[in-house]
């Protein structure tokens, strides 16, 4: 008499063998789908929680904040979505929004790398110093809807 294998035993060998497959493609996927230029959609989203951050030493803890203060005592701060995370494309990856001390909320969208950083480690004088920098930058500012 032929010996027959339970159900339960053909299922379980089954999904061991299709798991690592499926691992594979959504990892695949995901650098399939890194990259973006930015979404209008994620900078409404984050417009609210730049707003409500009123000057760099309150500035959230976590990836994507930066603050930078001029010489003469202006700044400006905000947050990112990166494009080169996995997924980037579907929530928005390479948009920018900025906030400044004369009361600007602004977005960009373009191809953002890590966090939004206009050369940290020069030194301002004033915001018009760093708006020429974000003139020049690989991403452009864009009007809120």
């Amino acid at each position: 008499m032929k010996r027959r294998r339970p159900l339960w035993a053909i299922f379980l060998l089954g999904g061991v063998a299709v798991a690592p497959l499926l691992f594979i493609g959504f990892i695949m996927a995901g650098f399939h789908f890194a990259g973006g230029n930015g979404a209008m959609a994620t900078a409404e989203r984050l417009r609210p929680q730049v707003e409500a951050v009123p000057d760099p030493e309150s500035l959230p803890s976590g990836a994507g904040w930066s603050a930078v203060k001029c010489a003469n005592g202006e700044w400006i701060l905000g947050t990112s979505v990166s494009s080169h995370e996995m997924y980037a494309q579907w929530y928005g990856g390479g948009t920018v929004v900025l906030k400044d001390s004369r009361g600007r909320v602004r977005c960009f969208l373009g191809h953002v790398c890590g966090r939004w950083d206009i050369e940290l480690s020069n030194r301002y004088e004033s915001l018009d110093d760093i708006d020429a920098v974000l003139a020049k930058c690989r991403y452009a500012e864009q009007p809120w809807p």
